[in-house]
């Protein structure tokens, strides 16, 4: 497996959740984070990260952090941020859409089907 999925969140279940919806239905390596800046030394360290999805309140890191790496690095991944609120509420994102076509939003809370949704938009090419 080349490919991989970077799944961030601070809470275990959540990222346990995500995983068990993705992997049957996408032959990806899942990479998980709990924090931010966890995630940013993934970003430095691994290749072939095709999207994240990640959360967007942390602590250590927050996904506008993690975001905000992926731009000035100019990685070219989407970013996929999960919240309860909208990424315009927040200034790091403030053109979120315009900055990579296949960038999302998922409104937490998410069903299987939602997140199944975007990640086919964004991989199936």
């Amino acid at each position: 497996m080349d490919k991989k999925i970077l799944i961030v969140d601070d809470e275990d279940a959540i990222r346990f959740l995500l995983a068990h919806f993705i992997s049957p239905r996408f032959p990806f390596e899942i990479l998980q984070a709990s924090s931010g800046n966890s995630a940013i030394k993934l970003l430095e360290q691994e290749k072939d990260i095709e999207v994240v999805l990640c959360d967007y309140r942390m602590k250590d890191g927050n996904g506008g952090n993690v975001y905000d790496f992926i731009k000035s690095n100019e990685l070219l991944i989407p970013f996929v941020m999960m919240s309860t609120d909208q990424p315009e509420k927040y200034s790091c994102f403030k053109s979120f859409y315009k900055e990579h076509p296949k960038n999302n939003y998922l409104k937490k809370p998410f069903t299987q089907e939602s997140i199944i949704s975007i990640l086919e938009n964004i991989l199936e090419r």
